[in-house]
């Protein structure tokens, strides 16, 4: 079923309350979805409050839907999947965005290490952080997502080693000879963190500084991967294994 976020608390709305949705979650139901009265939707918020809801009216202001009944997801909330990605040129951080908030991203730390070709100012990191965050709402939208995952600021590795993050903390590591299956199965059921390196992935020092604070070095098929195939691969696995098991 479709689904849009509201900026604001819904979890006081009763079955049969009506919602006013304008602005550009207007555009969006209206011109971008062409919705037609009738059609239901999933209206949730940003604290996980949702509503199944139906759709009574369309203006060129506002769409209108009734509330028809509180919306309970039957797979419960998963494991908390962090995902730092080292930064990449072109659109392919926004592809990472995009893929891993389908498959169950719930936090995204983008990185700048040594190798990495894109290099951004303060002004341009917040630009992209709030462009980075549109998009990982809209996919949230797309994929019917029960929470919009959160872009953290733009940091160095070694601010990445310092930050407050799960037990379960694992690298792709070209030379590995640990792979996943050995290390997630352990942490079934808790959150997880995982790194990806940039196109000329990580140098040995950075990968030094990762296994001294506690990054578990695994690998990946022996196929060569790029970046982005590379954290949309083990965003994938990592969430398999920890429903898996």
């Amino acid at each position: 079923m479709k689904k849009i976020f509201l900026p604001y608390n819904i979890a006081e709305f009763n079955v049969g309350s009506t919602i006013a949705v304008g602005g550009e979650d207007h555009n969006h139901i209206a011109n971008a979805l062409r919705a037609k009265v009738g059609e239901h939707f999933i209206v949730g918020d940003t604290d996980g409050n949702e509503l199944s809801c139906t759709i009574v009216q369309i203006t060129k202001r506002e769409v209108v839907l009734s509330a028809d009944a509180v919306f309970v997801r039957q797979n419960g909330t998963p494991p908390e999947l962090i995902m730092a990605f080292a930064l990449l040129k072109g659109d392919k951080n926004e592809e990472i965005i995009k893929r891993c908030t389908e498959i169950g991203v719930s936090r995204f730390i983008p990185i700048v290490t040594h190798n990495c070709v894109m290099r951004v100012d303060d002004k341009t990191a917040v630009s992209k952080q709030s462009r980075w965050q549109q998009i990982a709402k809209e996919a949230s939208m797309q994929s019917g997502r029960q929470f919009i995952p959160t872009i953290e600021p733009i940091m160095s590795l070694s601010q990445l080693c310092s930050a407050e993050l799960p037990e379960c903390r694992c690298f792709g590591q070209i030379l590995s000879s640990v792979p996943a299956g050995d290390i997630l199965p352990k942490n079934a059921g808790k959150p997880a963190a995982v790194c990806i390196g940039p196109e000329g992935d990580f140098t040995a020092d950075e990968e030094a500084l990762l296994s001294d604070n506690g990054w578990i070095g695994i690998s990946c098929p022996t196929n060569v991967m790029r970046s982005e195939t590379a954290a949309i691969y083990m965003a994938s696995v990592v969430s398999f294994l920890q429903y898996k098991s």
